[in-house]
């Protein structure tokens, strides 16, 4: 499978035709429902684009891109339904290909921005076919890119998608919320760079469990209850109430 369309143009749409493109893989065509952003795409991979999924043309596998909620829809517009297609979501099950013969997943474990160039080398990627040979093309187009393929069913890859937004993405808004709190000061995030950078690196070395520390896990209740009066918002004084409480019984 040499030929490969795109439909989308988001995130990782542009990170993946970008990296295919580089592996040599033909990008047959983008298609995006916003003009602009699939000539832009289309002009760094040298490929054709479309904003009509009606006028998609041939190719040897469809890589559907696009936002979970768009899914469903996307797929059931693309008129093929003899040539393989697939999406790249975590959390979405196969369900969605309905009237389509071969279909499968790619899922990247990563978290991507457009103007933000990442080797997919280091890259876990979850694959799942309901066709052999699917799943054969698709651990070579993954073995292409990445090092780290895994052959995962669907209730797997749903939880290793929801493992993922606990990783990623509730972690990221915590230190949202650690710069708001210092911005209330004039101080910068970087202050918490190297803090941040040893968390991460006493993970990898142990485990998260064995990495912990701070007051919830002390269960020092004088330094929470302080903490507790800083805090303006009551937002996140019920975030920190509910993270505190787990982290105890946690470790009790």
């Amino acid at each position: 499978m040499k030929n490969i369309t795109i439909v989308g143009s988001g995130n990782l749409a542009t990170n993946l035709a970008i990296e295919l493109n580089k592996k040599n893989f033909n990008i047959v065509e983008i298609y995006s429902r916003s003009e602009s952003s699939a000539i832009e795409l289309s002009k760094i991979i040298n490929s054709k684009y479309t904003t009509s999924l009606n006028n998609l043309k041939t190719t040897d596998l469809f890589i559907v891109c696009v936002t979970d909620d768009a899914i469903e829809q996307v797929i059931a517009n693309i008129k093929y339904h003899d040539i393989p297609i697939i999406h790249t979501s975590g959390v979405t099950g196969l369900d969605v290909f309905k009237d389509k013969e071969i279909y499968g997943v790619l899922y990247p474990i990563q978290t991507f921005k457009k103007n933000i160039s990442i080797s997919f080398k280091d890259i876990p990627i979850c694959i799942e076919a309901n066709d052999i040979n699917l799943k054969d093309h698709l651990y070579n187009i993954a073995n292409c890119i990445s090092d780290s393929v895994y052959y995962i069913n669907t209730e797997t890859r749903k939880k290793v998608h929801l493992a993922a937004v606990f990783a990623c993405n509730f972690s990221n808004h915590m230190i949202t919320i650690a710069e708001k709190i210092l911005n209330e000061k004039n101080l910068e995030i970087e202050l918490l760079d190297k803090l941040i950078d040893q968390n991460i690196s006493n993970i990898k070395k142990y485990s998260p469990k064995l990495s912990q520390t701070g007051p919830a896990k002390r269960n020092d209740k004088k330094t929470i209850k302080k903490h507790l009066k800083l805090l303006k918002d009551d937002n996140f004084k019920k975030i920190y109430l509910e993270i505190s409480r787990n982290i105890s019984k946690e470790h009790t």
